[in-house]
């Protein structure tokens, strides 16, 4: 019987040795999209909580009021729509189109001037396998905070649940008194926690990824006459002057 040479089987060792761990371990049967998911909306605060809303929040803001006069109104109508079938927030939209990005259903957004929406959902992120199949996944709960002028436009978009104007402790008592769980619906902030690697094990970081931006960023780029182009950082890089 013909022997096959040592250097033949070194060398298929060091092969399999660097396969990516995907292709000899990690299984490819990861859940396309987050299953078991919860989400909530709550007013944290609204126009009858009186002397706690900050000044900022009474005050005109005509750039974000009357941004909609800033280009054609076909055009702000169709990237409106095209904003709320890709679950993207635009500063100067109104209650009613960010209760449609976030599909809120029937809930009034009416008397709040920041609405909190909440998300527990499983990532496709995969924690542990039992052979070829993945057991568990990584459990995240998002969260953003939508804060609204006087007139009722979206004027900022908070991910990371801090309000310098607030204090943390009052908004999270807030959300937990005045919370709406959401019937049914898919996630729409999962996009900003997925690993940028889907079999990666490492920890999914506290800070979104950039897919989301990127998409934000390429959105923008359709609508120029919105949303511009022009410097969008210190080192002179161009692109549309999102959000």
């Amino acid at each position: 019987m013909k022997r096959t040479p040592k250097a033949v089987i070194y060398v298929f060792l060091i092969a399999l040795i660097r396969l990516p761990a995907q292709q000899i371990g990690a299984s490819s049967q990861l859940a396309e999209k987050p299953r078991n998911i919860t989400r909530a909306v709550g007013c944290v605060l609204s126009t009858e909580d009186g002397s706690k809303i900050p000044r900022m929040y009474l005050a005109p803001r005509p750039y974000t009021d009357e941004r909609y006069t800033t280009a054609p109104l076909s055009i702000w109508k169709r990237m409106i729509v095209d904003a709320i079938s890709n679950h993207l927030p635009i500063q100067g939209m109104t209650k009613s189109e960010v209760a449609a990005v976030f599909v809120l259903g029937d809930y009034d957004l009416a008397s709040c001037s920041i609405v909190r929406y909440e998300e527990d959902f499983v990532t496709t992120n995969c924690l542990k396998y039992s052979g070829d199949n993945c057991i568990a996944y990584e459990h995240r709960k998002a969260r953003l905070d939508l804060s609204f002028t006087k007139a009722g436009y979206l004027f900022a978009v908070d991910y990371a649940g801090v309000n310098p104007f607030l204090g943390r402790e009052w908004l999270d008592a807030n959300m937990d008194s005045r919370k709406k769980l959401l019937d049914g619906g898919e996630s729409v902030l999962s996009e900003f926690f997925e690993p940028p690697v889907k079999n990666s094990l490492l920890p999914l970081k506290a800070t979104s990824t950039n897919t989301k931006r990127l998409d934000l960023q390429q959105f923008c780029a359709k609508y120029p006459s919105i949303f511009g182009v022009g410097p969008i950082n210190v080192i002179g890089q161009t692109g549309p002057r999102c959000w």
